[in-house]
């Protein structure tokens, strides 16, 4: 079995939630591959000069669970402004000079530093795309 791990757009965190029931209602889709916000996309916050890995974690603007399906089997999760702020501000050259250094970490074990910089742009280009349309990026993350 494995994880369904989808990046997606949403004008709202109720809006996202439906996402739990009508997986095909969402909009500008990424797969996120093996790549889960909560501890992925924070150890990446930090290398992007962010904020400590537990500082991230602790904060609750940041990768906040904005719906559980009754299964517990899936839920949605709303990345943080921050987040997204600080990965607009990286160029692609940064993002480069920095998958190598991610791709080390024990959370992207076998990962390769050119699928993390493909997955990078896209969710870079996710971001603006969803900031241009007034909307947020989500994560739907399920077994």
């Amino acid at each position: 079995m494995s994880l369904l791990i989808d990046y997606f757009s949403a004008p709202d965190d109720t809006t996202a939630a439906q996402a739990l029931t009508s997986p095909d209602e969402r909009s500008m889709i990424i797969e996120g591959r093996r790549i889960e916000p909560t501890v992925s996309l924070a150890v990446l916050e930090g290398l992007l000069g962010g904020r400590q890995f537990e500082e991230i974690l602790d904060d609750d603007q940041s990768y906040a669970t904005v719906a559980i399906s009754d299964t517990a089997e899936a839920f949605v999760i709303r990345l943080g402004e921050r987040f997204e702020d600080l990965l607009l501000a990286n160029d692609q050259s940064h993002l480069e000079a920095t998958a190598p250094y991610w791709a080390t970490a024990e959370e992207m074990e076998g990962a390769r530093p050119a699928d993390l910089v493909e997955f990078l742009t896209e969710l870079q280009g996710l971001v603006t795309r969803s900031r241009d349309a007034g909307e947020h990026v989500y994560c739907l993350m399920g077994l």
